[in-house]
């Protein structure tokens, strides 16, 4: 999807409005050190931000304790030791995530309202000054590569974005906040976006429900890894294809489509196995499409991928793990 002259003066005034929170070089930088206005109205917006940099709540704003007192000294602002401030690979990782792309992103997933898109991108920013997303590395994979199967396949388009594969048969790891790890990982180290480029990526998720059983129907575990992906990486879905869900997901999915906007639940499709090659083939392309049949054939107990019965003693001696493009994580990050 192209953006339109809309987005862009949008992006202009949602911009304008992020990069008040942070002192910024003349070309647009951020800085390590940050100066913050005490204007108690502004502010607001940013409160639990601001807590996580080490900022407190005044009558006259918000500011670091140890500097408030000579606020008024600065021309009503604080800055110098104690003040809000973020390291170099902190400042450059938010740098980098603050693209133009970003912008879209939130504005289209508040449907263009400048305010809600405003209100959304700020919680976001927050949770990264906290969570440090950029850091994390699945650590389950690195120990055991048969922790989780989210993983890269292949690329598809111009733009090269990823087609991500899942499987549920020989996953052995179903914690919550392990899958969590994993998936952020995952949205943090594929995507290769320009700063200046307002065309969001997106990914395409092939999720091949053979081996899904009870231990997969955890809700807190759905719940998890939904709530993270709405919340900080709107609009990078282009489709979902769920291959041969059975009757047993659906007591999941009744918990799950709720939480899900509908503009993220029309970019979901149910397929059978047989109809992989009519729906993913004019998707994914042959390359891709092939990489894809490979997976469900190895995790089938034949070589046609619609045979109903998981192949668990060829998955478990292979390296399925090890069958990724060479952009995945797994394979560049590790």
């Amino acid at each position: 999807m192209s953006v339109s002259e809309t987005e862009l003066k949008l992006v202009a005034q949602l911009r304008d409005r992020i990069m008040q929170s942070f002192e910024c070089s003349p070309d647009g930088t951020i800085l390590c050190e940050r100066q913050v206005k005490c204007d108690g109205q502004k502010l607001s917006k940013n409160k639990s931000l601001f807590a996580s940099l080490g900022l407190v709540r005044t009558s006259s704003g918000t500011a670091p304790a140890t500097t408030c007192a000579s606020a008024s000294e600065n021309g009503g602002q604080v800055a110098g030791e104690g003040s809000g401030r973020m390291d170099g690979e902190q400042a450059a990782a938010l740098e980098s995530f603050l693209s133009d792309a970003t912008y879209v992103r939130f504005l289209r997933a508040r449907d263009l309202d400048l305010d809600k898109a405003e209100n959304m991108l700020r919680t976001s920013i927050d949770w990264r000054l906290e969570k440090r997303p950029e850091r994390w590395r699945c650590e389950v994979c690195r120990e055991n590569p048969r922790g989780h199967a989210l993983r890269v396949l292949g690329r598809v388009g111009e733009r090269h974005e990823p087609v991500f594969y899942s499987q549920f048969t020989d996953v052995e790891n179903r914690s919550p906040e392990d899958n969590e790890r994993h998936f952020v990982w995952m949205m943090e180290h594929c995507f290769q976006e320009s700063r200046t480029e307002p065309n969001p990526h997106s990914f395409i998720w092939v999720c091949d429900f053979e081996g899904f059983g009870v231990a997969d129907l955890n809700p807190r575990n759905a719940q998890r890894t939904v709530m993270t992906f709405l919340d900080n990486y709107p609009e990078r879905l282009r489709q979902a294809i769920l291959i041969s869900p059975p009757r047993l997901f659906f007591h999941l999915w009744k918990l799950v489509a709720p939480w899900l906007d509908e503009r993220t639940r029309s970019k979901i499709t149910m397929i059978s196995a047989s109809e992989a090659a009519e729906i993913l083939k004019p998707l994914l392309g042959e390359e891709c499409y092939a990489a894809v049949c490979s997976e469900m054939q190895l995790f089938r107990a034949t070589d046609e991928a619609s045979a109903p019965a998981p192949n668990v003693s060829i998955a478990s001696s292979a390296n399925w793990w090890e069958r990724t493009h060479a952009t995945c994580p797994s394979q560049t990050t590790m």
